[in-house]
């Protein structure tokens, strides 16, 4: 009888951090997401560039984006959902940029953003195995 107490008390423990550790995660992903809205809308000379080519920081910050959403959003139908929003996100802000002094818009960066946040995504479903094996052995 008390190791069946004690088998509930783990699955209830192990339960408990999943949910805290993804509230956390997600969190921080819808940071990560105004983060990339306030950096595309900001005029050109207050945005920093990290990355010697604008298709790479957008491919990059997508991928970063899409991997803490999809952790968070662990469901198949949940990760999709958020590939078309990511999609329309980031249409909407290269649409946005042609009106922004110092700013431009351009297909190819639209381009780099949809692969990065999908490559994200699809990184998530591993990442997800790995944080499970991670504090599963905890």
């Amino acid at each position: 009888m008390i190791s069946v107490s004690n088998e509930v008390v783990r699955s209830q423990i192990s339960n408990s951090v999943r949910n805290n550790r993804e509230l956390a995660i997600r969190v921080i992903g819808w940071v990560l997401v105004l983060s990339v809205v306030v950096l595309s809308l900001v005029p050109g000379r207050f945005r920093p560039h990290v990355l010697p080519s604008n298709h790479e920081e957008h491919f990059i910050a997508y991928v970063v984006v899409g991997l803490f959403l999809g952790v968070s959003y662990p469901a198949l139908r949940q990760r999709l959902i958020l590939g078309i929003m990511l999609a329309i996100g980031a249409a909407s802000l290269e649409t946005a940029q042609l009106f922004i002094v110092g700013r431009t818009s351009s297909v190819e960066d639209f381009m780099a953003s949809i692969l990065g946040a999908w490559t994200g995504l699809l990184l998530s479903s591993l990442a997800q195995r790995l944080l499970d094996r991670m504090f599963k052995a905890v």
